[in-house]
């Protein structure tokens, strides 16, 4: 199973959707703040008509973190 976050990344004003598995999601309620780090190869990117980005594969360290200084909203 997974969970489906729904982040509002309020510097951009974007949201992004987060796959994670339930492990990564404990405790969390809409309205938390999360922190999040994009998995290499794992990240996939899409444009506002929902096609996916070719070749698009963010960097960064895998998971969703607690204790980060820079933290967006999780939505419900």
């Amino acid at each position: 199973s997974e969970v489906i976050l729904h982040c509002r990344l309020e510097a951009i004003g974007q949201t992004i959707v987060a796959k994670v598995q339930p492990s990564e999601a404990s405790g969390l309620a809409a309205g938390d703040p999360v922190g999040l780090r994009l998995s290499p190869g794992r990240t996939l990117i899409f444009a506002e008509d929902g096609s996916r980005l070719a070749g698009s594969v963010a960097t960064g360290d895998a998971g969703l973190i607690a204790g980060d200084s820079q933290r967006e909203r999780a939505h419900g």
